[in-house]
């Protein structure tokens, strides 16, 4: 319910919060208990079903739910999901008077049960639904067994109406007359209720050269998370050259606290699909533990789509590993869709050491030349593009047109490069690609690479392929990044003969990617 998302409510012993995703992982391993399941009459749910069930509590207008935090654990810890202890629901049962809501508690963790936290919980609960929604009467469902929640509401005066031995449940009711609702104001003397102010203390903005070493500090921090060696990670100066110098590598967005403190940095850069356009990817995102579970992480992510949107991309995309479960779980209950898995791709990377390699050989056919593409290029590219769609059984695949690709190739933002290889005046193959940045530095992805059957084996998509790996490297990159449909196993083998790893494979990468749709749905909760 959205009358209650910023809304808080304070006791003696208890506050409760609204259900936000940051609170979802700790909810879902609670519901995993058959105890739990049992008493709360619910289904076991997978982690993304869970992150969408707390979309729909979030947006039904019949629900009104709050986590139950321990005031104790909260003021020592500062964190919301270590202070969680379960959690309260109210269901309007009638959609018509919206009079009657039915009250559910659970106190998930023992440890805090039979301390009148959840008698505390619930009492909040009904003060704010005859304050705030104008309840005015209140029902309980209680399974038979369960006797002391039976108890608990009877000392609530609560009084039995129903009884069903086919669902073998008990309930029970009060009116919330002027009577019960002295009771009820005695009884919650602690009680205040306030809006959430929306993240004040924080401010979201453009990263800036004079932020460069305090988002070096937490890159680090983030490579560690990651398992990087410390010698892989880029340096300060040519960090700060590659945010803030002549050539753009990445764009960022930080956190930063009313101190001037940075808890948080994105980095994304933009990129381009050879079907769909204009498209960003994010980078790297992390958040200072102090500072997690307040959605500065959602935060710093729906920055990232709002911008994408502004710019008039289509897809926001990300590249996760298999195993960070919490990662793929989230991106999942956003609507990011696993293209690894749906479209069967593989995620290959040539290094450093690769690529120079592979540069030092040239067997180009002599007859051909490999140039920079121009805006005069751009409708035999996109025949060119087409042709590639085809050979990949997706011919219904572009949707764009030349016009498109002439005028995301110029402008302010630079979406892609490509290069031509030209016979008497004809195009016979292109490589088109796009910077990249990672905590390692800069690098090139290649979209695409193609070359005409009639000729191919004359080394052609090699020295195309060199035009992308030289880019790389003229801007100090570390890597050469591109994907393969998992069938196409002459391409494979090609690219792992001059070095290309398929980090699909050995690492689990996996591609996950946001439409425009979802962007739109996720920047503007």
């Amino acid at each position: 319910m959205r009358i209650n998302s910023r809304i808080r409510l304070t006791g003696d012993k208890v506050i409760l919060v609204p259900y936000k995703k940051l609170h979802v992982e700790k909810y879902h391993q609670w519901m995993l208990s058959p105890h739990l399941q049992e008493l709360t009459a619910s289904e076991p749910l997978t982690l993304q079903e869970e992150y969408r069930m707390q979309q729909s509590w979030l947006k039904d207008d019949d629900k009104c739910t709050f986590i139950v935090l321990d005031k104790g654990l909260m003021t020592k810890k500062n964190d919301e999901v270590e202070a969680m202890i379960g959690d309260t629901n109210l269901f309007l049962v009638d959609q018509e008077d919206r009079l009657l809501a039915e009250g559910e508690i659970m106190i998930a963790e023992p440890t805090f049960r039979k301390q009148k936290r959840g008698w505390e919980a619930m009492l909040l609960m009904f003060r704010y639904g005859v304050e705030a929604l104008g309840i005015a009467r209140y029902q309980v469902k209680i399974g038979v067994s369960n006797t002391p929640s039976i108890n608990m509401f009877k000392k609530l005066h609560f009084i039995e109406v129903a009884r069903s031995e086919v669902f073998q449940e008990v309930t029970l009711e009060v009116q919330v007359d002027e009577k019960w609702k002295a009771w009820l104001l005695e009884n919650t003397k602690y009680y205040i209720i306030r809006q959430i102010e929306a993240m004040c203390e924080v401010t979201i903005r453009e990263g800036r050269r004079c932020d460069s070493e305090a988002m070096l500090q937490l890159i680090q921090k983030s490579a560690k998370h990651q398992n990087l060696p410390p010698d892989a990670v880029i340096s300060a100066s040519a960090f700060e050259e590659d945010g803030w110098g002549s050539f753009t590598a990445f764009r960022s967005f930080v956190a930063e606290m009313k101190d001037g403190s940075i808890v948080g940095y994105v980095l994304y850069y933009y990129t381009y699909s050879t079907w769909k356009g204009r498209c960003v990817c994010m980078g790297d995102l992390y958040v200072f533990p102090t500072h997690r579970h307040k959605g500065i992480g959602s935060r710093l992510w729906k920055k990232v789509a709002k911008t994408a949107l502004d710019a008039g991309c289509c897809h926001l995309n990300i590249t996760l590993l298999k195993d960070n479960a919490q990662a793929v779980a989230y991106c999942e209950s956003q609507g990011a869709m696993n293209i690894s898995a749906a479209v069967d791709w593989c995620f290959f990377r040539m290094n450093r050491d690769a690529m120079e390699a592979f540069l030092k050989t040239d067997k180009t056919a002599s007859e051909v030349v490999v140039r920079e593409a121009t805006g005069k290029d751009c409708v035999g590219i996109k025949k060119l593009i087409q042709d590639l769609a085809d050979y990949e059984n997706m011919p219904e695949g572009p949707k764009i047109g030349a016009k498109e690709l002439q005028e995301d190739s110029s402008g302010e933002i630079l979406f892609y490069k490509a290069y031509v290889a030209e016979e008497v005046d004809t195009l016979v193959g292109y490589v088109l690609f796009f910077y990249t940045y990672s905590l390692e530095g800069p690098g090139v992805y290649m979209e695409d690479l193609y070359v005409s059957p009639p000729y191919r084996n004359q080394g052609i998509g090699s020295a195309l392929w060199r035009k992308a790996i030289q880019a790389s490297i003229d801007v100090g990159g570390k890597r050469c990044d591109f994907a393969v449909l998992s069938w196409n196993t002459p391409s494979i083998e090609f690219y792992k003969l001059k070095g290309a790893a398929n980090l699909t494979k050995e690492k689990g990468y996996q591609f996950y990617r946001m439409k425009e749709d979802e962007m739109k749905n996720y920047a503007n909760e």
